[in-house]
Order: C-alpha cells, then sequence, then structure tokens
C-alpha cells in the first residue's frame, strides 16, 4: 500500500514515462528481497505534458554555424538525413562509403556522387534501409572525417566508428549548444535532439514525397515493410529501386537543406555530359581504328614521311604564330616611336604613368576604357593595347 501511495505522488509531479521508469525499478528491488506481491499502475497513460519544437531552416542553420566539428555533423545527419541519433552513433565508415571515398594523393575524403548513400542498420527496429546525404550535409560530413584524419594521420578503416562519442556526452552537448544559441521556444515545447527528425519528416513532406516513401526514409517500420518499400525494391536494397529513390531525395534537397541550386537540373545537366562524352568517346575509338587500319598498309618509307608531313604542319602553325605576334609587336614599336615624346619629369614625381599599356581580356578592356583609355591595337590572344588618357 506504501508503494502505491509513493507512486501516485509521483504521478502528481512527474511525466507518466518518468513513473514508470520508477515503478519498474520498485518491482525489481522487491523481486530483490523476495517480496510476494508487485506493483501495478492502471490507468497510466503515456501522455507527453511537454511536445517537441520542431525548429526552422534559420534556427538549424544558426546551430550548425556554431556547433563544434562533430556535433555539427551529427545535427546534420539528424536534420538533412532523418536519422535517428542512437543510429548516428553507430554509424561506421562502411555506411557511408559507397559514394565518399579517400583520396591517398591529397590526403582527404571525397564525395563520389550526390546524393550521397547511407546504409542504416537500426539499433531499434533491427531493420536495415537506405537513406541519403545532400550536397550540404554531405560536405560537413566529409569536413568532419577530413578533420579526424588530420588527427588520427590515417584514414577510416571500413570498420571504425565515426563518432567516439556517448548519447549523453552528446545530449550534454546540445544543451551547451542550444544556450549559446539562445533559441526561445513557445510555452509547452521543448527543444530536443530528436527534434531534427521531425524537421526532416516536415521538409519532406513540403517537398511532394508520399507519405509511404517518407516513412521510409525515416527509418519507420512502417515505411520499411510498406507495399511501396515492397514491391519497388527498396526492402531487398534493389540497385535501380535505390537509384529512384535517390533522384527523388535529390528533388526534396532544396526544401531539406536550403540550398539554392536545383538538384534535379543538376542531375540532368550531369547525365547530359555523360552522353556527350560516351558519344566522343565512340568517334575518337572510331577514328582511331580508322588510323590503324589506314596505317598497317603504309611501308616504313611512308610512315616516315607521313610523320614528317605531320611534324611540319605543326611547325608551320607555330611559326605563324610566332610570326603574326612578331609583326603586331613590330608595328606597336614602329608606331609608339614615331608618336610624339613627352617631356622629361622627374623621376621623384608620383603622377609619372606610362602613356600605353597592355591588358588582358575583355573585362580589364572595358575597365580601362571607362577610365578614359583609348584603344590603340588589337593583339592576339585577347590583348588590347590601350593609350593613356591625357
Amino acid at each position: 500500500m506504501l508503494c502505491c501511495e509513493t507512486l501516485r505522488k509521483l504521478e502528481a509531479k512527474f511525466t507518466p514515462n518518468a513513473v514508470s521508469v520508477c515503478k519498474a525499478a520498485l518491482n525489481q528491488f522487491l523481486e530483490y528481497i523476495k517480496a510476494p506481491f508487485k506493483v501495478k499502475l492502471r490507468g497510466l497513460k503515456p501522455v507527453p505534458k511537454t511536445f517537441d519544437y520542431i525548429p526552422t531552416i534559420d534556427e538549424v542553420d544558426m546551430l550548425l554555424a556554431k556547433a563544434r566539428i562533430d556535433l555539427r555533423a551529427i545535427i546534420a545527419l539528424i536534420a538533412f538525413s532523418g536519422l535517428r541519433p542512437c543510429d548516428v552513433l553507430e554509424l561506421r565508415f562502411e555506411n557511408i562509403a559507397s559514394d565518399i571515398e579517400y583520396d591517398s594523393e591529397e590526403n582527404k575524403y571525397r564525395v563520389k556522387r550526390l546524393p550521397a548513400k547511407i546504409i542504416v542498420f537500426q539499433e531499434k527496429t533491427d531493420r536495415p534501409y537506405v537513406t541519403f546525404m545532400g550536397p550540404r550535409c554531405a560536405n560537413i560530413v566529409v569536413s568532419y572525417l577530413n578533420f579526424l584524419v588530420s588527427q588520427r594521420k590515417r584514414p577510416l578503416d571500413y570498420k571504425d566508428k565515426l563518432f567516439n562519442l556517448t548519447y549523453v556526452a552528446v545530449l550534454m552537448a546540445f544543451w551547451r549548444l542550444l544556450k549559446i544559441c539562445n533559441i526561445k521556444t513557445p510555452p509547452f515545447r521543448k527543444f530536443r535532439l530528436y527534434s531534427f527528425r521531425k524537421y526532416f519528416r516536415n521538409r519532406l513532406l513540403a517537398s511532394g514525397v508520399s507519405n509511404d516513401l517518407a516513412e521510409y526514409l525515416m527509418g519507420h517500420e512502417k515505411g520499411i515493410s510498406s507495399l511501396t518499400a515492397v514491391y519497388a525494391g527498396l526492402r531487398d536494397f534493389d540497385d535501380k529501386a535505390i537509384e529512384e529513390l535517390r533522384k527523388k531525395f535529390a528533388e526534396a534537397v532544396p526544401h531539406i537543406e536550403g540550398v539554392e541550386f536545383a538538384p534535379k537540373h543538376y542531375i540532368q545537366e550531369v547525365e547530359k555530359l555523360k552522353k556527350e562524352l560516351e558519344e566522343t568517346k565512340h568517334k575518337l575509338q572510331l577514328l582511331l581504328r580508322a588510323i590503324d587500319t589506314s596505317f598497317e598498309y603504309l611501308t616504313p618509307e611512308d610512315l616516315k614521311k607521313v610523320w614528317k608531313y605531320i611534324g611540319d604542319l605543326i611547325y608551320k602553325q607555330y611559326r605563324e604564330d610566332l610570326r603574326e605576334e612578331y609583326e603586331e609587336l613590330a608595328e606597336f614599336l614602329a608606331n609608339f616611336k614615331s608618336a610624339k615624346k613627352p617631356e622629361p619629369v622627374s623621376q621623384n614625381n608620383s603622377s609619372v604613368r606610362r602613356r600605353h599599356i597592355i591588358v588582358q581580356g575583355e573585362e580589364e578592356l572595358l575597365k580601362y576604357m571607362d577610365m578614359g583609355y583609348e584603344l590603340v591595337k588589337e593583339l592576339s590572344n585577347n590583348r588590347y593595347i590601350l593609350r593613356a588618357p591625357e
């Protein structure tokens, strides 16, 4: 009876979750002392007395700007990729290695493809799923990885964890960050680390992503086992299904990360360039085959003549370029000598300046012409001779 009264008093002051924890601890104690009964509380419903505060993109920007480098990467993965905080802390390099690689020549990590894929093995549901990092999130994570490389003096192994932090340490760092940023929340609202996941979900829906795909990207059991995920192949990590999901995630990136460019147009432009590159490569292969076939029937003497002819063409072109440069320079010098010489002035006079200058490029040309300079001669390689104003 005393135990029940104590819990009822706690129920009046604390949340249902806190009372449930106290009840569980009390029952463990009763079991330890071999008491013949356990405490049960009927009518205890887990109704929250405070609600989550969902941050705005400006508040997310402020937190990212002032967070230390490891916490910045954690917040970015929660807010921009939708991971649970506990899953972020369990990430290993192998989870993101498919689209992020280490450049041994430059001694740093770089992103191979955007949006970058993350394979998540959840701690809560024990169900794997795929989500992505947009350009902003990937840049933050890569910067953090390069920081780790500079500290460890080596790249990460596949099994290395990205974050060697406990959940409590992350929470403490996050609370300190909130105090620094001085973000005010409305009454009955609490800004938790988990609030970034709700931000991610809201941004997904605002971008037009379907509810089933949003549930999947959140890592919810309902989304992973939905008919959309099952029959599209997402549950089985089908490559085509993942690529389709990548494209839809790319369309949502401006809403999630607040970036200015549209990834959809970026991806289309990349695909167009890839196609043009393949066509050019095919044409070059055909040309090389034709040259090889033609050279097969030439005698050694004929081959020497061909290479001599090619060398003469190259030399002739090079000589013509030099001749044009020489003629332009000679003409300029002749005009310069025939021009009226300026009156001699003292070398100590700070107002002395050249009457003629040579500028490179149209932008520099327009800048000087706005200052009153006169165009005298147009040279090759986009160079110009200008006369200074009187």
